[in-house]
C-alpha cells in the first residue's frame, strides 16, 4: 500500500525530504544553487545545482527517505536574474513575468495572451537578443 497524499499531492516521505531541502537552502544561502523538485516520474527528488555541490548537503541527501539526484546547471541564479529583469523591461508589453527556468539552463518566460503571437520565433528572438536560452512556460491572460 502506497502512503497516502497530502493537499499538494506529495507522500509524507516525499515532503519531509524537500521539507528538508528547503530547510537548507534557507539556512545555507549558496550562490549556485539552484531549485528542486521532485522528479517526473516522482522515483527521486532533483536538486540543480552549479558546479559540485557542498559536502553538507551531500550528506543531508544521503539521510532523506527519498532517494535525491543533483543535476549540474548550466547558469547560477545570479545570472539569470539581470536577464530575465531586462526581459520583463524591454518587452513588457509581450512578457509578463520571466525568471529562471526550472533547470536554470536559462530564462523562461510567461507570455501576455495573443493570438498573433507566435511564442516559438518570439522565444527564439529573444534568447539572441540576450545571449541566453529562452523558453515559453506558458500565456496568460491580461486583465
Amino acid at each position: 500500500m502506497s502512503e497516502p497524499e497530502d493537499k499538494w499531492h506529495t507522500t509524507p516521505a516525499e515532503r519531509a525530504t524537500l521539507d528538508a531541502l528547503y530547510d537548507c537552502f534557507k539556512a545555507h544561502p549558496d550562490p549556485n544553487a539552484g531549485s528542486f523538485r521532485r522528479s517526473p516520474d516522482r522515483a527521486s527528488v532533483i536538486v540543480y545545482w552549479h558546479g559540485p555541490p557542498p559536502t553538507g548537503l551531500l550528506e543531508l541527501a544521503g539521510q532523506q527517505p527519498v532517494p535525491i539526484t543533483f543535476e549540474s546547471t548550466r547558469y547560477r541564479l545570479d545570472e539569470l536574474m539581470p536577464v530575465a529583469k531586462q526581459l520583463v523591461t524591454d518587452h513588457h508589453d509581450v512578457i509578463c513575468s520571466a525568471g529562471p527556468s526550472k533547470d536554470f539552463s536559462g530564462v523562461g518566460v510567461m507570455l501576455w495572451s495573443d493570438p498573433a503571437t507566435d511564442h516559438e520565433e518570439l522565444t527564439a528572438a529573444l534568447g539572441e537578443e540576450v545571449g541566453v536560452p529562452v523558453v515559453f512556460e506558458r500565456y496568460v491572460e491580461r486583465g
